[in-house]
């Protein structure tokens, strides 16, 4: 008996050890597919000019379009903890990009900002209304704001979470690493996965061990991919002022204070540059992406700027207030 079980022991080590991180990836995609589905989220597939583009849609068609744009290396997952609380009062969609998640990669393509808010755009019009509120984070920052400046037409709103685009008077830490031409995008194993994420976060979410190595190993597995992206995507260069002065949509910028990777002092230049900014806000003990490590403070603001900034109040009720305050 004894023998028995040491023999199945083994096997089961054998077992992991052969399927490793397989077995994270499952365990991923298990958790992606069940957070998704029990919100009312459908994986579909958008053709945007014969480009495949995979997105999670909750499809509710009466409710305003919200589309959320992850940033660099990222994919639609980091959005997944605001889905719940987005989705009873927005159609959300919410796309990989380019060369990230499940999207296509193809080294004929462009990943610089003008070409992924062209596929944004068109992404919109394909889901058949005119208009749409943003909501982008890093990279994705930048390319809503462009978004908005050179779409005015499409774009209802555009929220700003640590955005790329503009420089910031401060050097960061993911700045000094590239000066040391060393791309912390590009990783080589657990160990600077690990930096990668506690660069974009001061306060990571616990990820069990074999599903941040099945990550790891995924992210390993698009090093070249993302080299590509990044090489495009820093000729984009800095937004003009006349792009800027462009966007004449309401806007919100939020901003997490220990961010690494793109420093809070670049908050500075947006505050001066968009004659729309409704609202700026900083978090001080959060990172580089803030809807992952306290989803429900992104959400109020958001809801917040979003109420006050972007909903057309009746007018009774813009009298009542109104008495209110003179009262």
């Amino acid at each position: 008996m004894f023998l028995l079980l040491l023999f199945l022991f083994a096997l089961l080590i054998i077992t992991v050890w052969r399927t490793y991180p397989d077995i994270g990836r499952v365990v991923l995609s298990l958790r992606e597919f069940w957070l998704c589905r029990r919100h009312g989220f459908t994986k579909l597939t958008y053709h945007i000019n014969g480009v495949p583009l995979s997105c999670e849609d909750n499809y509710n068609r009466e409710k305003p379009l919200l589309i959320l744009i992850h940033g660099m290396s990222a994919d639609k997952s980091v959005w997944y903890p605001l889905l719940k609380s987005l989705n009873s009062d927005f159609r959300v969609v919410v796309p990989d990009l380019l060369g990230h998640g499940e999207s296509r990669y193809s080294p004929s393509f462009r990943y610089d900002v003008q070409s992924q808010a062209q596929i944004i755009n068109a992404l919109i019009w394909q889901i058949g209304t005119t208009r749409a509120h943003v909501i982008g984070s890093s990279m994705g920052g930048h390319i809503a704001a462009y978004l908005a400046s050179t779409y005015p037409e499409t774009i209802k709103s555009c929220t700003l979470i640590n955005p790329a685009g503009l420089p910031a008077s401060k050097q960061s830490e993911f700045e000094r690493l590239l000066a040391r031409d060393i791309n912390p995008f590009l990783i080589t194993g657990s160990r600077t996965y690990r930096k990668l994420l506690n660069l974009t976060m001061a306060r990571p979410p616990v990820i069990p061990f074999m599903v941040r190595d099945a990550l790891c190993q995924q992210h390993i597995d698009k090093n070249e991919h993302y080299r590509h992206i990044f090489h495009d995507y820093l000729q984009s260069g800095w937004l003009s002022m006349v792009q800027l002065e462009s966007i004449c949509c309401p806007t919100l910028v939020v901003w997490g204070a220990k961010d690494a990777v793109i420093d809070v002092s670049a908050l500075d230049n947006w505050q001066r540059s968009l004659k729309t900014l409704k609202s700026s806000q900083i978090y001080p003990e959060l990172g580089h992406l803030p809807m992952v490590e306290s989803p429900k403070r992104v959400y109020y603001s958001f809801m917040h700027f979003y109420q006050h900034h972007c909903v057309s109040k009746p007018v009774a009720q813009e009298t009542v207030e109104n008495r209110k305050n003179t009262g």
